[in-house]
């Protein structure tokens, strides 16, 4: 999650105290990729500090929508990346002292391998709960009720450890609890796409190659 998506989240943490969080990256077959996060909290809409949060993203090349449904409420932010590595980079305004500092892609590894007839795609994000001098031994990450996260490959999926996988859309689910942030958790997903165009592009091109070469003999 960038942070400076997880500023707003830490900010609602602290004018609710009970939200849910769903981040969710899609990964397209040109190796571009969208984030949306979703946060659900009551009482939310109207609150300075959240207006001032959501202008920040605006400045930073996001979209947002907000839904209410009586008293509880959702912010719902987006962005378009040309590469999956650029979600980290740039800069972000730090959740704990809501200074501007840089990203880092540290946490986050991915690999497009392509191969002309084999094309494989890894997906790994380390997600530790963060520990500062102003919260101590407290993370606003571990206090927050729901935490999903989503990962849409461009094709199957044919290694994960999500908790759930949807086949027909190509998407992996995790549930990251306490637990898990506790020891740091690896979230981890990779597809295969054998391109079988190609492979019988292949084979005609050699059929018609040994045979003109039969032919000139």
């Amino acid at each position: 999650m960038k942070p400076i998506i997880l500023s707003i989240i830490v900010c609602i943490f602290f004018l609710c105290g009970c939200i849910e969080t769903e981040t969710r990256i899609t990964i397209e077959k040109d190796g571009s990729c969208t984030e949306t996060a979703i946060i659900k909290a009551p009482n939310i809409i109207g609150n300075e500090d959240v207006k001032t949060r959501l202008s920040e993203l605006e400045k930073n090349g996001y979209t947002y929508t907000i839904e209410n449904s009586g008293t509880q409420q959702s912010i719902k932010v987006s962005k378009n990346y040309k590469n999956v590595k650029d979600i980290y980079s740039g800069s972000h305004f730090d959740p704990v002292t809501n200074e501007l500092t840089q990203s880092s892609s540290d946490n986050i590894f991915y690999s497009d391998m392509n191969l002309f007839f084999l094309r494989k795609i890894v997906y790994k994000e380390t997600i530790l709960a963060k520990k500062t001098e102003s919260f101590g031994e407290f993370s606003p990450l571990k206090n927050i009720v729901s935490r999903k996260r989503i990962i849409d490959m461009p094709y199957a999926i044919s290694n994960t450890n999500a908790d759930k996988i949807e086949k027909r859309t190509n998407t992996a689910f995790w549930d990251v609890t306490s637990e898990r942030l506790d020891k740091g958790f690896v979230l981890e997903a990779s597809c295969l796409h054998i391109n079988y165009t190609a492979i019988v592009i292949f084979i005609l091109i050699c059929i018609i190659i040994i045979l003109m070469a039969g032919k000139k003999k």
